[in-house]
């Protein structure tokens, strides 16, 4: 039985604290209609070159803050401060906890939910 709030909900430390930030799939589409490219390839990329645009860790993050519950004036001062002036780095770190569990399940919900054998 699912114990999160949503498969992808996931607590990171950004910037100043611990924040809660999900993608959920309405913003994924969100995410996916601005940038004009699947979530999933822009994950596979940049975990295979570890290399980001900007532009693809900004919108992650802010999305998942919202997805998380923060609103989206604070979410955006919140990316204006620890994703555009810091080290892309430590902002992209953030962008690809959020990706993965939208993609796969955040740990808590994959312990909850362990994967089925569609075959049997």
């Amino acid at each position: 039985m699912n114990t999160t709030k949503n498969h992808a909900s996931i607590t990171e430390f950004f910037g100043d604290a611990e924040y809660p930030l999900c993608l959920t799939f309405a913003l994924a589409a969100e995410w996916e209609k601005l940038r004009e490219r699947s979530l999933n390839f822009t994950f596979a990329c940049m975990v295979e070159t570890r290399a980001a645009q900007l532009l693809d860790v900004r919108e992650v993050v802010r999305l998942g803050l919202i997805g998380g519950g923060m609103e989206p004036r604070e979410a955006h001062e919140k990316v204006r401060v620890y994703v555009e002036n810091r080290p892309l780095v430590e902002g992209m770190a953030v962008a690809l906890s959020v990706m993965e569990a939208f993609l796969f399940g955040s740990d808590e919900w994959r312990e909850a939910n362990p994967a089925r054998d569609v075959a049997a």
